[in-house]
């Protein structure tokens, strides 16, 4: 997944650098790139209970690391 992910990334880096545009935000891509590669994003999943939030981080993380239980629990993954 994070080939996919870094290919975007590239993608959006190299048309924002043939625009000569939105120099700032590829700076920004640049930093997210290094992040990605060192799998250092904090991404925050929010919503109302019993919406799928658990099976969601799942499917990103490909593996069923958050248990789905009936109960409101909290997680924080690092």
């Amino acid at each position: 997944m994070n080939n996919t992910i870094l290919d975007i990334l590239d993608k959006t880096e190299m048309l924002l650098n043939d625009s000569n545009i939105c120099n700032d935000f590829s700076k920004k891509i640049k930093e997210l790139k290094r992040k990605v590669e060192k799998k250092q994003i904090i991404i925050a999943v929010v919503g109302q209970f019993k919406r799928g939030k658990t099976t969601f981080i799942n499917t990103i993380l490909g593996k069923d690391i958050l248990p789905c239980w009936n109960n409101t629990h909290n997680f924080c993954c690092n």
